[in-house]
């Protein structure tokens, strides 16, 4: 005789085993309600390894201060549609688990289709009535596969997501991505304080080579102390999605097979990128990071891309030689660190790398001031003087602008006669450079919602 469950039902404390409540993990009987008696019988709820999985046509709800862990190889076989395990409460870890989903590989027809979600409430109303914080929630050691969204967060706080590998899902992990949705902007009502991810791997979904347009490893919005270190991104069309992040960093992330990079931007009181390790993506990748408003600091890393306009961290993998450099950045509230390899197009030498002008010989700065040129809108077509600016012989010039209609950056070659590169001029006008009598001159051109309202102005001296 043999015996097929282990009881602990008369041990206080003791772990409830799924399979002491009916679930049966032989992969087509439906064990969601089984495992949801466990759940409300006990803290610590554990699963054993089953025959084949334990398979859920509707979620696994788990409510504050529980603790679900499994074997190695536990699988729980979701149906497609569904969110397969529910946190709705504080106090949450799940541990040792792997969902699958019952998909085909690439088939995100399903939007429903989630792994694990961290939100308090079912309604999609307005966050500010009626929905509450969900605190201390740990997913460790977990798989995820073909989920449309592999881990969602919302309204949730101190949380950490630590050695979990997502595959073949269209988002990896979103942070706030409802709220956003709902109030129409990063300005949420119940941002995230203090997320941690730890060794994540995220390989998204590549069929017949192709990647689906859109799909993000990480889309994190309004996180007030974020962590991410040591993550593997590929696969994705868009590696790491941040906005409204106030303060955190990005430390030794490796990136490769993506469409596009990083987007940083909004809010950052700073943000840190250390040592990020990316090869070149699947094809010629429109940026690799990309920073808006905000404070972002680059601190060495080793990068291969072939970029398009907007890369700006680009040196050789093994940081010797010049570096592949597109075209002009965007620099707004960048701090460059001598330690950088590449930031803006200065390598690791601050040596300047001038694809547009291939014949003019190496720049080596030693000194670099900024300047704000103006704070309030020009005159079409009359133009804006910058005497504070000395025509310095070699001397560059980075001007970032902004109008109602967008923003440009351009790089100047300020000496006795003035060569202008311009990129990335989304303005909507026309924008235009000289240098008379030890003066820059800005001449912008439109109409009123295309003319430049403020400019920043960096010089960088020989």
């Amino acid at each position: 005789m043999s015996l097929t469950k282990v009881s602990y039902s008369m041990i206080t404390g003791a772990p409830v085993n799924v399979m002491d409540y009916g679930a049966v993990g032989d992969g087509v009987t439906n064990d969601a309600a089984a495992i949801n008696a466990a759940i409300a019988a006990g803290s610590a709820i554990y699963f054993p390894k089953p025959s084949v999985s334990y398979y859920i046509a509707s979620s696994i709800i788990v409510p504050l201060n529980k603790t679900l862990y499994g074997d190695d190889g536990t699988t729980i076989l979701a149906a497609n549609g569904i969110t397969a395990i529910w946190i709705q409460g504080n106090t949450v870890t799940i541990d040792g688990l792997t969902v699958r989903f019952n998909n085909t590989l690439g088939n995100f027809s399903n939007t429903s289709s989630i792994g694990i979600l961290v939100r308090n409430t079912a309604s999609f109303g307005s966050p500010t009535t009626n929905w509450s914080y969900v605190n201390a929630v740990k997913i460790a050691n977990c798989r995820i596969y073909q989920a449309y969204l592999s881990i969602q967060m919302e309204a949730a706080f101190y949380c950490s997501v630590d050695k979990v590998d997502t595959y073949n899902d269209f988002y990896g992990i979103t942070v706030n991505k409802d709220q956003r949705a709902i109030q129409g902007s990063d300005n949420v009502a119940l941002p995230m304080t203090t997320l941690s991810m730890h060794r994540v791997y995220f390989h998204g979904t590549q069929t017949d080579y192709a990647i689906p347009v859109g799909s993000t490893a990480i889309q994190l919005c309004a996180v007030q102390s974020l962590m991410i270190q040591e993550c593997v991104t590929e696969f994705c069309d868009s590696a790491i999605d941040l906005a409204s992040i106030s303060g955190g960093s990005l430390l030794n992330h490796y990136l490769e097979n993506t469409n596009t990079g990083f987007q940083i931007y909004g809010a950052l009181t700073p943000f840190i990128v250390i040592n990020p390790w990316i090869m070149k993506g699947v094809s010629a990748l429109p940026y690799c990071f990309r920073s808006g408003a905000g404070n972002l600091t680059f601190i060495s890393g080793k990068v291969t891309m072939n970029g398009g306009a907007d890369t700006f961290y680009s040196p050789n993998p093994d940081g010797t030689g010049t570096a592949t450099f597109i075209t002009l950045p965007s620099l707004s509230g960048a701090t460059l660190y001598p330690s950088a390899n590449l930031i803006g197009g200065i390598d690791k030498d601050y040596a300047l790398n001038l694809p547009t002008t291939p014949s003019t010989p190496t720049l080596n700065p030693t000194t670099v001031s900024s300047y704000v040129a103006f704070g309030s809108a020009l005159t079409s077509g009359v133009p804006y003087p910058i005497t504070s600016v000395a025509p310095v012989s070699g001397a560059m010039v980075f001007v970032t602008a902004y109008s109602a209609t967008g923003s440009g950056q351009f790089l100047v070659i300020y000496g006795t006669t003035a060569t202008v590169a311009a990129a990335n001029n989304n303005t909507g006008g026309t924008v235009t450079f000289s240098v008379v009598a030890n003066q820059l001159n800005i001449t912008s051109t439109g109409t009123v919602a295309q003319v430049l309202i403020y400019a920043w102005v960096s010089i960088i001296r020989t």
